[in-house]
């Protein structure tokens, strides 16, 4: 009996090795298989695009800008200065979830994009807006630093009049150059103005305010 008892363990020390080995095997598959995190500037930090929007050569259309935020939760879209009326209803019902939200516009009317993909042409230009509910701001940056023009405006005030009619807004404009003039990358900044604005960072940190200030106070 003892005999057969040392043969039985000897068995079982021989197949653990290899039961060992194969255990290591199916995680290392599982692992393959894993997906991987996202990456950090689709989180809303905006390192990676800092680097994209400065090797731009290209401005981006309106479905390239859509399907790069595609997945973001409060992303209502590109459209022209003029369509923002259009997006009213999907701002109340965003609004009435406490979901920040935001959309990109091209600074032109319709008539003027070009073809049915909408990109920048000589005159137009791509501007972010995002809206947080949880601290009742409207915000507004331009990559080159300059106000909202005032049909933008009126167009915005008059669409979240009905949204928040009962709220006081508190509205910020970024006044802080990020993009050269002889550039096409407006697009990129405004992805990362949307991302990191939705995501819960400050303004002042979005738009660089902060940065800038501390380097003064230096």
């Amino acid at each position: 009996d003892e005999q057969e008892l040392d043969e039985e363990q000897e068995r079982v020390d021989e197949q653990e090795p290899e039961d060992e080995q194969e255990r290591v095997e199916e995680q290392e598959r599982v692992e393959e298989h894993e997906p991987e995190d996202e990456p950090e500037e689709v989180q809303g930090t905006g390192a990676q695009l800092d680097k994209l929007a400065s090797e731009a050569s290209e401005p981006l259309t309106d479905h390239q800008i859509d399907s790069l935020l595609a997945d973001l939760p409060g992303y209502l879209g590109t459209i022209c200065k003029d369509e923002i009326p259009k997006l009213t209803e999907a701002m109340k019902k965003a609004w009435d979830s406490g979901i920040p939200f935001g959309f990109i516009t091209l600074n032109i009317d319709r008539n003027l994009a070009t073809g049915n993909s909408r990109r920048p042409p000589e005159v137009g230009h791509w501007v972010a807006v995002a809206v947080i509910p949880d601290t009742q701001q409207v915000t507004y940056s331009d990559s080159f630093g300059l106000p909202a023009p005032a049909d933008i405006k009126a167009s915005l005030k008059k669409a979240l009049d009905h949204v928040a009619p009962k709220t006081l807004l508190k509205s910020k404009e970024n006044l802080i150059q990020h993009q050269s003039v002889n550039t096409n990358n407006c697009g990129w900044f405004c992805i990362k103005f949307i991302l990191e604005m939705v995501h819960g960072r400050s303004f002042a940190d979005v738009t660089g305010y902060n940065a800038m200030a501390s380097q003064v106070a230096k």
